[in-house]
């Protein structure tokens, strides 16, 4: 890993075109390695420049590279890096996605994502003629579960296969599993700033029983701040 980006490097970086032109260059190339060790770089950068971003784009800027390092592990064939990654930033982060609140209806997959007001993860199912909340907050990787399971069938497929028929990490990615995980532990849970931003009409209530009870119809404030379910960040 290289030194901190300072903060006109990393605007720079993070910013139209650059964005684009940086991460064309690296599919183009197939550099899966050099892919990864940036979106490392600059998630810290990230961090370390926190207090110049607002919530919103602190959290979207997150979520933008979380995604990146994830398909960086995923397109070298690293998979069992890209399940330990997955499973880290889901433990160690509260980025969410705000979708409608009929999103989960007959859907555990994606219920077992969904934000409660205690900031865990995971509710039941309403019983059949309640009142569905207007909105939810949905960890982001709810998206990518799709992959997760393809990568999960192809894990299985290569326990007890000999080393050569496993699949070739292309990209030279030269981090060890240890230090990607080293460099995901920053990761913070729990703050306003890591989800949707403070002070905002909260999405949905849980009643005693653990069930999610509907919530006041959201106000601009949430439509205009949240990131958005299906948004390529």
């Amino acid at each position: 890993m290289g030194d901190p980006l300072d903060w006109d490097d990393y605007s720079l970086t993070m910013a139209e075109p650059t964005w684009s032109a940086v991460w064309t260059e690296i599919q183009a190339g197939q550099a899966y390695g050099d892919g990864l060790e940036l979106g490392l770089r600059l998630l810290q950068a990230t961090r370390q420049h926190r207090e110049r971003l607002t919530a919103r784009v602190y959290a979207a800027s997150q979520i933008r590279l979380y995604r990146s390092i994830l398909s960086m592990l995923d397109k070298a064939g690293r998979w069992e890096a890209y399940l330990r990654a997955w499973d880290a930033i889901l433990a160690r982060t509260d980025l969410c996605l705000n979708v409608k609140g009929d999103a989960a209806a007959d859907n555990p997959a994606l219920a077992a994502f969904v934000r409660r007001p205690d900031g865990g993860l995971g509710v039941a199912q309403l019983p059949y003629g309640m009142a569905r909340p207007v909105r939810l907050d949905v960890h982001f990787l709810h998206t990518l579960l799709g992959r997760r399971a393809v990568i999960l069938r192809r894990v299985a497929q290569a326990q007890g296969r000999p080393p050569s028929s496993l699949p070739d990490a292309s990209g030279s990615i030269a981090l060890t599993d240890e230090e990607i995980q080293r460099l995901l532990q920053a990761g913070e849970r729990g703050t306003p700033a890591a989800g949707c931003p403070a002070g905002l009409d909260p999405p949905a209530t849980l009643d005693s029983r653990g069930l999610l009870s509907a919530a006041p119809a959201p106000s601009e404030a949430v439509n205009n701040t949240c990131p958005r379910r299906g948004r390529e960040l």
